[in-house]
C-alpha cells in the first residue's frame, strides 16, 4: 500500500506594501502544519481578508493609529522588535520561519506600494532564502489585466513551469555572473550561456503556449520574474 504524499509545510508571510493582495493566489485551505505570519502592517490586510495569523511580529511602525503598543492582536504569539534594527520585518519573519524548521516561503504584500526600496529588500530576502537552501515566491499587486507579478530566486539548480497559455518571463543574474544557464520551452531558448548582472539579456522572454518551461543555472543566482 502506497502512503499518501505529504505536502511540504510552508510559511505564509503578509507584509504591508500596496495593501492589495492577489486573493486568487492565496491557499485554498489553511493546513495544520503551515505557519501564517503578519509582518507589522500586514496584520491589517489579513484582517480584511479574514485570514488569522499564527504570529504577529515587527516594530509596528506601519500599523494604524488605533493599535496600542501593548495590543495582543487576538493571536497566540506577538513578537515585538525595536524600530532601529538591521532586519526588515519581512526578513525577521523569514528568519523565524527557518528557526522553526520551515524552508518553503510565500510572501504577500512585500512588493509594490510607495516604497520601492522595500521591494528591493524583498528581492534580497528571496536571495537570502535561496542561499540557505530554501525556496520562496513573492507575489505583487494584481494588475488591471488581472495578472500578478511573481518573483523567485534560483541558486545552482533547476526550476520547471507547467504548461501555460502565454505570458512574459524574465531572468536576471543576481549578485554576480550566472554560468551554465539553460532555458527550454520559451520563445527564446538558451543552452549553457552566461548571464551578467550588468547586462539585461534575459529580459522580456515569454512562455510558449501549452509547453512546459524549464530554467537551470549551474553556477550562480538567478532572479526570475513572470506573471500569473
Amino acid at each position: 500500500m502506497t502512503e499518501p504524499k505529504m505536502q511540504p509545510k510552508r510559511v505564509y508571510i503578509f507584509g504591508a506594501a500596496g495593501g492589495v493582495y492577489p486573493t486568487s493566489l492565496l491557499p485554498a485551505e489553511i493546513r495544520k502544519n503551515d505557519l501564517y505570519i503578519a509582518a507589522d502592517g500586514g496584520f491589517s490586510a489579513m484582517q480584511k481578508m479574514g485570514v488569522q495569523p499564527d504570529i504577529v511580529l515587527g516594530d509596528f511602525d506601519s500599523m494604524t493609529n488605533d493599535v496600542t503598543p501593548n495590543a495582543d492582536f487576538g493571536v497566540a504569539e506577538v513578537i515585538r522588535h525595536p524600530v532601529e534594527k538591521d532586519d526588515t520585518d519581512t526578513l525577521l519573519a523569514i528568519k523565524l520561519g527557518f528557526d522553526r524548521g520551515y524552508s518553503d516561503f510565500a510572501l504577500y504584500g512585500c512588493l509594490g506600494g510607495e516604497r520601492f526600496d522595500h521591494s528591493v529588500a524583498t528581492i534580497q530576502s528571496l536571495a537570502y532564502i535561496a542561499e540557505r537552501g530554501g525556496k520562496a515566491v513573492a507575489y505583487g499587486e494584481p494588475q488591471e489585466e488581472g495578472k500578478t507579478l511573481v518573483m523567485t530566486v534560483l541558486k545552482n539548480g533547476a526550476l520547471t513551469f507547467p504548461p501555460r497559455p502565454k505570458g512574459h518571463f524574465s531572468v536576471f543574474a543576481y549578485g554576480g555572473e550566472c554560468r551554465g544557464v539553460t532555458l527550454k520551452g520559451f520563445k527564446y531558448e538558451a543552452k549553457c550561456v552566461t548571464l551578467s548582472p550588468s547586462f539585461p539579456l534575459g529580459v522580456s522572454n515569454s512562455f510558449l503556449p501549452g509547453k512546459e518551461g524549464s530554467v537551470e543555472v549551474e553556477d550562480g543566482t538567478l532572479l526570475i520574474l513572470f506573471y500569473v
